[in-house]
This record gives C-alpha cells, sequence and structure tokens, in this order.
C-alpha cells in the first residue's frame, strides 16, 4: 500500500500543468455609431416645378426650398439635384450647401412653352382690275318719216292727228277696226282730227 503510493506521487510530479490561458481584453474601439439615413436626392427634369417635386415626395414646397436654400421665384434647373428629405443633423450642424445649380436653362414654377414659328400668312394677290364693261352701242330707232296727211274727202276739215305710219287700217266690216292705228313714241302731241265732243276716251 505505501509503495502505491509512492508511485502516484511520483507519477504525479512528472505531470505537465496546463498552460493559463489570457483573459480576452474587451475591444477598446467604441460601438460603431449608425449612420443617419442618407438624404433623399430628386434630379430635376425638364417641365419639373418646385411645387409638383414637393408634392411628388409628400413635403410641403416651403420645406423643400428652405432645405435647398432657395427663395421666391424658387427658380429651378434641369438636372439639378435637390435635397427632398428633412437633412440629419449632422448635415445641418456642418451647413447644408444649396444645390448646385447646372448649366441649363430654369425650370421657373411654369414650365414656359415651347417656342413655335408663327404660322407664315400667305400674302393676299391683289385682285386683277376688272376691265371696264364697254356699254353696248344703243341703236336709236329712227324717227318714222312724218306721213303726209291724207287729203280730206270731199275737201273737209279733216287733219292728221298725230305724227307717225299708219300700222294698221279701217276695216268698215269688222267691228274692232274702226279707226286706224299710227306708229308714234310716247309723249307725243295727239290732235283731234276734227273739231267736235269726246264720246269715248279709253285703250280699247
Amino acid at each position: 500500500m505505501t509503495l502505491l503510493c509512492l508511485m502516484l506521487a511520483l507519477g504525479g510530479c512528472f505531470l505537465r500543468d496546463d498552460p493559463v490561458r489570457p483573459e480576452p481584453r474587451p475591444n477598446s474601439r467604441p460601438a460603431a455609431t449608425p449612420r443617419p439615413s442618407a438624404a433623399k436626392i430628386h434630379v430635376v427634369q425638364s417641365g419639373d416645378t418646385l411645387y409638383a417635386i414637393a408634392r411628388r415626395y409628400g413635403v410641403d414646397f416651403r420645406e423643400l426650398a428652405r432645405w435647398n436654400r432657395f427663395s421666391a421665384p424658387f427658380t429651378i434647373y434641369p438636372k439639378q439635384r435637390l435635397q427632398v428629405s428633412a437633412p440629419s443633423r449632422t448635415a445641418s450642424s456642418s451647413g447644408s450647401r444649396p444645390a448646385a445649380r447646372p448649366s441649363g436653362k430654369p425650370s421657373t414654377a411654369r414650365t414656359a412653352p415651347v417656342p413655335t414659328r408663327p404660322t407664315a400668312t400667305p400674302t393676299p394677290t391683289p385682285p386683277k382690275p376688272t376691265p371696264a364693261a364697254t356699254p353696248s352701242p344703243t341703236t336709236v330707232p329712227a324717227k318714222p318719216p312724218a306721213a303726209a296727211p291724207a287729203a280730206s274727202a270731199g275737201g273737209g276739215s279733216w287733219r292728221w292727228p298725230t305724227e307717225g305710219s299708219v300700222i294698221r287700217g279701217f276695216v268698215a266690216n269688222d267691228p274692232g277696226r274702226q279707226g286706224i292705228k299710227i306708229a308714234g313714241e310716247a309723249g307725243q302731241p295727239v290732235r283731234a282730227a276734227r273739231d267736235g265732243q269726246v264720246v269715248y276716251s279709253g285703250a280699247g
């Protein structure tokens, strides 16, 4: 028994001690501070207005103008980058710069209409002068020669009533031709063939 205890004691002397592991040191680096979310950026397109961009992102156009340091009349330009969300505290403390103004024409509160060339109005051709109408020669009927007064029958005092030629004569058996018809002009004087009393005056 004594021998067994001695052997165990000698064997324990030859055993290697376990190495001492160093305790892990605490990380000296500070915890990473989460970065603030990047501000939303909108690139201005042709035809955009500050009011329309503000409505698209659900913000007040006055706030949008303040974030980008705009003043009335809020002129913006195509390809200009606008901040459309509230700036972070870090950005605001360092001072945000106004949106860079790219080269190009401004996009004002209302898109200026594209100028179009005015339609050329054709010059009216002056009308050709109408030649004056040459009046056709009016043929004046020749005044019929005065018929010689018929000789009065039986040497009575009958006289020719007016100047002109006889175009219809007297027919004794025709009730409608109980006289003569003389061609004359309107308004020429007509005289009584003989003194007497008028018993009929008319056109028939």
